[in-house]
């Protein structure tokens, strides 16, 4: 087994000093690790700009309608406005949309 794991770490060192000998592969084997580096950094993010949602209020009390208006508030948070259950359940399933926020009848009383 040690034979073997010697192989194995003699055949790695045989390649990586082949890779750094070589300037073009040394360029091949750095550069494009710096671009992604650079590239992932400012594209990607888990920051939240606008977020289209549906607001599905049936309780109609002054507590839902409040909440509604911290969550629209917030500036974070686009409604969207569908005519059936189905239409919002397309939007979701293609994205349109990224949440529905369904608020019970008895949201008030609780």
């Amino acid at each position: 087994m040690v034979t073997y794991l010697y192989m194995i770490f003699s055949l790695l060192k045989k390649e990586v000093l082949s890779i750094l000998k070589d300037p073009a592969s040394r360029a091949v084997l750095i550069v494009p690790p710096i671009i992604q580096a650079f590239l992932f950094g400012a594209v990607a993010t888990y920051d939240l700009r606008s977020v289209n949602y549906v607001f599905e209020d049936n309780d109609q009390s002054f507590e839902s309608r409040e909440l509604k208006r911290k969550i629209e508030g917030s500036g974070f948070f686009i409604p969207k406005e569908y005519n059936s259950r189905k239409e919002i359940e397309d939007a979701l399933i293609s994205t349109d949309i990224l949440m529905i926020v369904s608020v019970q009848e008895d949201f008030g009383k609780k």
